[in-house]
């Protein structure tokens, strides 16, 4: 099952949308989450590969850390990317995903969500708090996801034309090839 790396879903106040239709089939979005070239390149972001990325039967896995920064990010299946990233004592979490609808066609949705964390014993920012931070990352996915959209309605992909900072790329396009799924009717 799907799931958001270091949460639960009650652990968390979070916001669903609906991205709308994507000319393509869903693996093509989730590649981003283990595309940490594009990250850096189209988004500006400060990313640093993953050492490693554990491909499993049914999932691929990463996690960055250093003092200060966590990323942990989770494919589940070929159209679910979800991901977990702290930056000092703030949490965000996301999850994007995609059905197929059509071969070449998918409908994306996507959440984000930060950590519930009540009213503070001190009568701290509690929920407003929470409602602050969450209009935040719901601005910071809105941008990724506005940057993402050209791209992903033109890219073809040609594995052979993969460099060597593209290798978790290279794993996922093989990962998507031999994983186990029945096409749409009109494939």
């Amino acid at each position: 099952m799907p799931g958001i790396p270091g949460a639960e879903e009650r652990e968390l106040i979070y916001e669903t949308h609906f991205r709308g239709t994507r000319s393509s089939d869903p693996w093509v979005s989730t590649s981003n989450g283990v595309d940490f070239q594009h990250l850096r390149a189209l988004h500006g972001l400060p990313v640093v590969d993953p050492d490693a990325v554990t491909v499993g039967e049914h999932s691929i896995e990463y996690r960055i850390e250093s003092p200060g920064f966590i990323q942990e990010g989770r494919i589940t299946g070929v159209n679910t990317f979800s991901q977990h990233l702290a930056v000092g004592d703030q949490h965000m979490f996301m999850l994007f995903s995609g059905a197929p609808i059509t071969h070449g066609h998918t409908l994306g949705f996507y959440v984000y969500g930060v950590r519930d964390i009540g009213q503070g014993q001190d009568g701290g920012p509690g929920r407003a708090g929470a409602a602050e931070r969450l209009a935040g990352l719901g601005a910071f996915v809105r941008r990724l996801l506005a940057e993402d959209a050209p791209v992903l309605d033109t890219i073809r992909f040609r594995p052979r034309l993969l460099v060597a900072s593209d290798r978790h790329l290279a794993r996922f396009l093989k990962y998507v090839r031999e994983f186990p799924r029945a096409l749409p009717l009109d494939a």
